[in-house]
C-alpha cells in the first residue's frame, strides 16, 4: 500500500507542532518524505493566522515549502481580500 501513496495532506496545529513546538524531528521527517518522492501540502482550520505566518513558522523548522502548499480556512482568506 505504501507504494500507492503519492502525496500527503498534513494538518498543521497539533500534528506538525503543538503550541509552536515541533512534534518530532521535522527536518529529518521532511527529508525522508522528499527522498521518497512524495508531494505534500499543509491544511488547517485555524483562521487566526495568514498563509505567510504559517510559511514563516514552518520554515523555522526547516520544512521546504512555498505559499501554494498552505491551505487555510476561508475566514482568513476573506479578510485578506
Amino acid at each position: 500500500m505504501a507504494e500507492k501513496i503519492q502525496a500527503l495532506i498534513l494538518d498543521i496545529d497539533g500534528v506538525i507542532w503543538r503550541n509552536k513546538v515541533p512534534i518530532g524531528d521535522l527536518e529529518n521527517l521532511f527529508s525522508r518524505i522528499q527522498a521518497r518522492g512524495l508531494k505534500y501540502a499543509f491544511a488547517t482550520n485555524n483562521s487566526t493566522k495568514t498563509i505567510e505566518t504559517y510559511v514563516d513558522l514552518l520554515q523555522e523548522f526547516k520544512i521546504p515549502l512555498t505559499l501554494s502548499l498552505i491551505h487555510i480556512s476561508e475566514p482568513t482568506r476573506l479578510r485578506r481580500i
